[in-house]
């Protein structure tokens, strides 16, 4: 009798990926960039709903061996732009990535000057609403028994309101979710169904989507 694998934990793409598709249906791009889908299938369920989709990940420091078998992605670092020289997008979707990028305001930065006017950046990450840490994975308190090689940072208001002043864009929507028994990403055991909460609840991720000025 056949049985299904031993099942991995449930993560939180779904919850992250439904948001940006709720953006995404609200603003109808022509043009999506993805920043970041690893070996997801991200970019190929972006273009079966009708968006033309570039998609760019980093390999060196990020991946011992890399194949995204769903979809074609180009190494490019988002943190130098040469390689993008000349070209627009009407949305760029960067899911739980930009945590991992040591220099991540120049990548917001980057990632915005990359928009046509008026279009719309969708980022998801840790974030508590007061605390940011630098490194979710050297704190104290993380459960995890193995931690990966690279960094996880959680980020905090104070960010995202600095980057709306910065760089004179608007929040048009936000999202939080608690998906750990503790306080912090990482904090406790995960909680099944993750939950959808107020920013003045105990959350663990945000998902955000900032639009470029017209």
């Amino acid at each position: 009798e056949w049985k299904w694998p031993r099942r991995r934990y449930v993560n939180e793409r779904p919850a992250e990926y439904s948001f940006a598709m709720d953006v995404l249906a609200q603003t109808c791009p022509d043009t999506v960039l993805d920043v970041g889908p690893g070996e997801t299938a991200w970019p190929r369920i972006l273009e079966n709903c009708g968006f033309r989709v570039t998609a760019v990940d980093r390999v060196e420091g990020y991946w011992q061996r890399y194949l995204n078998r769903h979809y074609f992605v180009r190494i490019a670092d988002i943190t130098t732009p040469n390689a993008f020289a000349g070209r627009r997008f009407g949305a760029i979707t960067c899911i739980s990535t930009l945590e991992h990028i040591d220099d991540f305001d120049t990548a917001v930065a980057h990632m915005l000057n990359l928009l046509v006017p008026g279009g719309t950046l969708i980022c998801t990450f840790p974030y508590c609403h007061d605390t940011y840490v630098s490194n979710a994975y050297d704190h104290p308190d993380c459960s995890m028994r193995i931690k990966p090689r690279y960094l996880c940072r959680i980020f905090s208001r104070k960010q995202v309101d600095q980057w709306c002043r910065q760089h004179k864009v608007r929040l048009i929507s936000e999202a939080h979710w608690r998906i750990f028994e503790g306080a912090l990403w990482q904090h406790g055991a995960r909680i099944y169904p993750i939950e959808r909460v107020r920013s003045d609840q105990v959350h663990h991720l945000g998902g955000f989507a900032f639009q470029k000025a017209k």
